[in-house]
């Protein structure tokens, strides 16, 4: 299934997903609404992150001009942000 959720069974109650019943410990893929509901149960936890896709952006002042990095600070480019779409 593209674009699904994956999710971990965490229950010995054995829900069923596509007409079997699922072992603890097991991981499948799913909608996000039978996503929402296992979890909502307490079947599944997630194993994939559902927050919003983060894009890298490059910095800008407000008046529109770019900001460049700082050569002092080699672990951070203070000229690319990121953002979520």
């Amino acid at each position: 299934m593209a674009g699904g959720i994956k999710i971990r069974i965490t229950t010995e109650r054995r829900p069923f997903h596509d007409g079997r019943p699922l072992e603890v410990g097991e991981e499948v893929t799913v909608s996000e609404e039978e996503a929402a509901h296992f979890m909502e149960n307490g079947f599944a936890e997630t194993l994939t992150k559902t927050t919003a896709k983060k894009t890298k952006k490059v910095r800008a002042r407000k008046d529109g001009k770019f900001v460049a990095d700082n050569p002092g600070t080699y672990d951070i480019n203070e000229a690319w942000i990121t953002v979520d779409e």
